[in-house]
């Protein structure tokens, strides 16, 4: 009998537990839930038209079904793409200058190069907490739902 009360105590814990990862992975802040479903709709419809392809092949399959359903990815900014050049730029020359060279001393030569090209990590990282507290002085009150397009606009304005 006793051990009859733990099994079900366990089993009772156990879906709660899950109910509990289920609403969080479905809280505020996870994106829009009716994009969401229309993803997995034509990720499903993917899968069942070739059940043993690769993730290249699904994704393939599954961009014009996306696209239909008003889902494409963010085009980045000229100045997103001007750092991403850079970036690119800088690591090509590091590994081309010290092919041999351990990651630590890559990181360091890519570093320097962005540094000259007037690009500093963590300078995005920076502008996102500025906006994010701007927004939340303005609105005290606001939980990260309602902020995170105040913080977006902030972002796209320059910061």
């Amino acid at each position: 009998m006793r051990r009859m009360l733990v099994v079900a105590v366990g089993a009772i814990m156990v879906v709660a537990a899950g109910a509990g990862t289920a609403a969080w992975a479905a809280g505020p802040g996870r994106g829009d839930p009716v994009k969401r479903e229309a993803a997995r709709a034509c990720l499903d419809a993917a899968r069942a038209a070739s059940p043993d392809a690769d993730r290249a092949t699904l994704r393939e399959a599954v961009t014009p079904c996306l696209e239909a359903a008003g889902i494409t990815p963010r085009e980045p900014t000229p100045e997103q793409q001007a750092r991403r050049e850079a970036l690119r730029t800088c690591v090509k020359s590091a590994r081309e200058a010290s092919p041999d060279a351990e990651r630590p001393a890559l990181r360091e030569a890519v570093r320097a190069c962005l540094a000259e090209a007037g690009i500093t990590p963590g300078e995005g990282r920076e502008r996102r907490r500025r906006c994010f507290g701007e927004a939340k002085a303005a609105n005290p009150e606001a939980d990260r739902a309602t902020l995170a397009p105040i913080v977006r606009e902030c972002l796209s304005q320059g910061g």
